[in-house]
This record gives structure tokens, C-alpha cells and sequence, in this order.
């Protein structure tokens, strides 16, 4: 039975991998060092928006998994999860108030002038 990585992994993947570098000339070392196979790295369209150099690479590798299932678990163990800012919303953050103080949070004034 061939090993794979469930598919669900890759897009979280993509965007972390995306964003973690600024420039692709950070990026390109840091690939080569992550799949310990530079001449992956060579394979890739430079020339192209960082974005996309990111996905051909994750999708090249997941489609031949049963040659570079190695490097794609590299991959994944050395890019560090993205994690989201929380996203609050007013109303929520009114009632988390309400409840933990009992103190009822002040409401914008409506035809004051």
C-alpha cells in the first residue's frame, strides 16, 4: 500500500509557504534547504508572481507522491502553520462584555445635533 498526504493539507500549505518570505530570492534558498534537492528548485518558473512558484511546486510534488513523498513531508514540517488574526465582531465582543462584567457597553449617540 503507497503512502500519500491527505489532499486537505495542501492549501493550508500553499499560503503560510506564500507568505513567510518577502522576496522569492528568500525563498529559493530556503526550498532547497527544506526538500534537500536543489535541483527541484531549478525546475521552477522564477520569473513568475511568488504565488504561483509556490503552487506548481506544492502540486508537483503532491502529484508524483511516489517519488517525492519525502520532500513533501519536508515541505510540511518545515513551514510553520498560518495562524489567522481572530476575527471579532462587534456584537459578539458587546455580549462577551455583558457577560463577564454585567456592565451593559455604551451605545453611539443617535440625533445628537
Amino acid at each position: 500500500m503507497n503512502k500519500r498526504i491527505n489532499p486537505a493539507v495542501l492549501p493550508p500549505l500553499k499560503e503560510p509557504l506564500t507568505l513567510a518570505f518577502w522576496y522569492k530570492k528568500d525563498l529559493r534558498p530556503f526550498l532547497s534547504s527544506a526538500l534537500n534537492d536543489a535541483g527541484l528548485g531549478a525546475q521552477l518558473d522564477w520569473t513568475d508572481y511568488k504565488r504561483n512558484i509556490v503552487h506548481q511546486l506544492v502540486d508537483g510534488l503532491a502529484a508524483n507522491q511516489h517519488r517525492r513523498l519525502d520532500q513533501l513531508v519536508n515541505l510540511i514540517l518545515a513551514v510553520p502553520p498560518h495562524r489567522e488574526p481572530p476575527k471579532t465582531c462587534f456584537a459578539c465582543s458587546n455580549a462577551k462584555l455583558r457577560r463577564r462584567t454585567g456592565i451593559e457597553p455604551a451605545r453611539p449617540l443617535s440625533g445628537s445635533r
